[in-house]
């Protein structure tokens, strides 16, 4: 295990979760087009018994964001990785 490792830390939670209620058998992300991301909370998932559910997965992302819009839904980006960004002068 690596420490700060953010499966991990999800593992560790999920754990606790499983813990405090027993009765828990899925998780479910908010996963759409990242493989790297969906097969993360797999891995976490099989590993403790639990199903993943990704409802939204592969779904139009142009027709989320209106839907969002539409239902106002405020969303705050907290961290974003995507390579470096180019600033147009």
């Amino acid at each position: 295990m690596t420490q700060g490792d953010e499966v991990e830390d999800m593992s560790i939670l999920l754990e606790e979760v499983k813990r405090q209620i027993p009765s828990i058998t899925a998780v479910s992300s908010g996963a759409i087009a990242s493989d790297y991301q969906r097969f993360r909370v797999e891995n976490v998932c099989s590993r403790l018994g639990l199903v993943s559910l990704a409802y939204l997965w592969k779904q139009d992302q142009s027709l989320l964001l209106q839907e969002m819009v539409t239902n106002g839904i405020v969303a705050i980006t907290v961290k974003g990785k995507k390579g470096p960004l180019k600033l147009d002068s």
